[in-house]
């Protein structure tokens, strides 16, 4: 069953024509084995996202960049996407950075490569807030992880159930936070926070004198759970699988250095917000290409909102950011002069007029439509006589809600072929390389606490079946509704 299924998507993936993503990132089970895990995201000729794990194996050898280069080079040989990869997304790790060179090199991809690696933005959200912890907050913090940590305990988990319940509080268990998950700590936080009231005295009567929880500790948590929250949410979106993600990237961000701005000058989290700032601009200075690219073919951003990002983050950066910009717009050019060269048929000019639709909000986009209808406010839209680029540029959009970047695409497709097909190649790009740490999941439950001699190759198998399974159900499950 499994190589007639994979015989199957090998002939799907090796006969589509449009570009596919790739995320990869390897897991170390409980016998210390390596795996290395190859997911695939592309857009079909429904204009549906499709997701797929392509293959789950042991690194027999060492977790080097010409190691992983090469495991992730013969996948896409497999498959028959080896000249159609737009993008890899996966966390920072230098063995990471080093197979994306040896990949580059090999794979020879558009744009020469600079849409090619992709850094994981739940990676780095996780590395900005947990270094500002550790950097700011250190002392505070472990009180509450202490706090969490005793109310788990056995000992004193039952009089805390009981205090719950004789309060007439629905009790909770306080989850455990994950040194490698931020958002585990920040879920631990928030949920000690809703239970302020019941916590302080019941551990303060247990706990050691020096960590004490004091009302001042209570004002941080509180300041601190506030202005993670949109870092939280930011992490939850960027983390979709099965819906564009790289349009995402510039409001969230938006969203992101605004809360950052409002907290600056807080007098409980100034150094907290200092020291997650500098790691925040030591990834996000320069705005990755490819995320700039998913924003403009974004019909509820486009150039509007493109530009309101772009003077927002000049000032936030006290630096001029036109590079950027005029970067960016280049390369989409540059993407449509080569799109062009490969299709023969003219594409038909349509005309540009303000479509008005219901106002809504999809998500964090919702934050820039205030700021984008202003701007557009007054301004004429006459015929052009230009290329796609320019006449869907110069269009307003109303964000419909629930509004769906694939349907508008699918819709629009004949009105603007080339630019539909540079959409249809860039929205698959994922912004974090949760697709394959979500693969690490389904290995934990299919192995469980019964089946830990599980050969390797027979893991690898069951996890993609699985994984091809759940993706055939849901193709089914559309075309029914």
């Amino acid at each position: 069953m499994f190589h007639e299924y994979k015989e199957a998507l090998i002939s799907q993936l090796s006969s589509i024509s449009c570009r596919v993503s790739l995320t990869t990132d390897i897991w170390t089970n409980i016998k210390s084995q390596s795996y290395l895990v190859v997911t695939c995201h592309w857009i079909d000729e429904t204009w549906k996202m499709q997701k797929r794990i392509l293959s789950l194996d042991v690194l027999d050898s060492s977790h080097s960049g010409y190691t992983i280069a090469l495991y992730v080079l013969n996948v896409a040989k497999v498959f028959g996407i080896q000249n159609k990869i737009m993008s890899i997304t996966l966390d920072n790790a230098s063995a990471n950075n080093s197979a994306l060179r040896y990949l580059k090199d090999s794979l020879k991809p558009i744009l020469d490569g600079e849409l090619f690696h992709v850094r994981c933005a739940c990676h780095v959200i996780n590395l900005c807030v947990k270094c500002a912890f550790d950097d700011a907050l250190g002392t505070v913090i472990e009180k509450f992880k202490v706090c969490g940590k005793l109310l788990r305990e056995r000992r004193y988990g039952r009089d805390w159930k009981q205090l719950c319940i004789s309060s007439g509080v629905t009790f909770k268990k306080f989850p455990q936070p994950i040194e490698t998950r931020w958002n585990s700590l920040y879920h631990l936080l928030s949920t000690l926070l809703r239970f302020k009231d019941l916590v302080t005295p019941f551990y303060n009567n247990i706990a050691a004198e020096a960590l004490l929880l004091t009302e001042s500790d209570w004002d941080v948590l509180t300041q601190c759970v506030s202005l993670l929250e949109i870092f939280k949410e930011a992490t939850e979106k960027f983390s979709g699988i099965h819906y564009p993600t790289a349009p995402m990237f510039l409001p969230l961000i938006f969203n992101m250095f605004f809360k950052i701005i409002e907290f600056r000058e807080n007098p409980h989290l100034h150094f907290f917000v200092s020291s997650m700032e500098d790691k925040f601009f030591k990834y996000w200075e320069t705005i990755p290409l490819v995320h700039g690219l998913a924003a403009l073919l974004d019909p509820s951003q486009g150039q509007v909102s493109f530009d309101i990002f772009f003077d927002y983050y000049a000032k936030f950066l006290g630096k001029n950011v036109d590079d950027q910009k005029k970067s960016i717009m280049h390369s989409l050019q540059e993407l449509f002069d080569l799109y062009a060269n490969e299709q023969s048929t003219p594409s038909k000019q349509p005309e540009p007029e303000e479509r008005s639709t219901q106002q809504g909000k999809m998500g964090a986009l919702g934050f820039y439509q205030n700021f984008k209808r202003q701007k557009f406010k007054g301004l004429s839209v006459t015929r052009l006589n230009s290329n796609e680029i320019q006449l869907y540029l110069s269009q307003y959009f109303e964000t419909p809600e629930n509004f769906d970047v694939l349907e508008y695409w699918k819709v629009n497709s004949q009105l603007y072929p080339i630019l539909a097909t540079i959409a249809r190649d860039i929205l698959p790009v994922q912004a974090s390389s949760v697709a394959s740490e979500s693969a690490f999941s389904m290995c934990g439950r299919i192995i469980g606490d019964q089946r830990t001699n599980l050969n390797a190759d027979t893991l690898g198998m069951l996890t993609c079946l699985q994984d091809w399974f759940a993706a055939e159900k849901k193709e089914s499950d559309c075309w029914s509704n």
